[in-house]
């Protein structure tokens, strides 16, 4: 394995890693502002608007998940030619 294929394989393992971090993160806090703001006891009028409140938050967190693995991989891409 050559060092650009060692270091683009490090920049990929580390992309994946503040990507799942940025979901582990997330996740937590979104329960967290949902408890807080007790949504449990939400009438049946306001699921609708709920549901897609949480959608549009998980859709949000998920591209920023990749948008980070992206930077991360473009950075990657950069240093292992440098080191080709």
């Amino acid at each position: 394995m050559s060092a650009s294929q060692r270091v683009g394989l490090s920049f990929h393992q580390l992309g994946l890693l503040l990507a799942a971090t940025l979901l582990a993160i997330g996740l937590p806090l979104m329960v967290a502002d949902a408890v807080r703001l007790e949504l449990w006891d939400a009438g049946l009028g306001d699921i609708p608007v709920l549901v897609v409140g949480v959608l549009i938050a998980l859709v949000g967190l998920g591209l920023v998940s990749l948008a980070v693995y992206g930077v991360v991989r473009v950075i990657g891409w950069v240093i292992g030619d440098f080191a080709a």
